[in-house]
């Protein structure tokens, strides 16, 4: 894996910092446009493996409720953590990280104190101050990691 390139689309600026943390044990990009939700970026990345024959790497949250059925009907998931799914787009060779039901309760406020100050910060371009200084969260990017690289396979 380590010889491809891949672009890593984020849904969120935490889930970006995800990614980029990903890009150091990949040879690729991150693409984040805050202004795009989860359906849009999938599809987007669906336009970027069909038209460019990209490799695609989505770090998504699953969310809650009937959007959750979006994922259940498009991605084939295994859990490899506590609200961590690593997958593939059922129809696209397009792998996804995908956090249950957003990666603040999967993964952030799990390790650390999750004030409303903290939260507002998450959702801004300041995420990764919080993110990545968590020895926890680095091994579960790891994993995550290990992972994907199962997936293409």
């Amino acid at each position: 894996m380590a010889n491809r390139t891949w672009i890593l689309l984020a849904e969120c600026y935490a889930n970006a910092c995800i990614a980029q943390q990903l890009t150091q044990r990949l040879h690729g990009e991150v693409r984040h446009t805050p202004l795009y939700g989860r359906d849009k970026i999938v599809k987007k990345a669906v336009r970027m493996a069909q038209i460019l024959n990209a490799r695609v790497i989505l770090v998504i949250d699953y969310e809650r409720g009937n959007a959750r059925r979006y994922i259940d009907i498009n991605f084939h998931l295994n859990q490899i953590g506590e609200g961590i799914h690593v997958g593939r787009m059922a129809q696209h060779n397009i792998l996804a990280v995908v956090f249950d039901p957003n990666i603040e309760e999967a993964l952030i406020c799990k390790h650390m104190r999750c004030t409303e100050e903290v939260m507002a910060e998450l959702k801004g371009p300041h995420a990764c101050n919080h993110i990545m200084h968590i020895a926890t969260i680095q091994q579960k990017v790891e994993t995550i990691y290990m992972s994907l690289l199962s997936q293409t396979a």
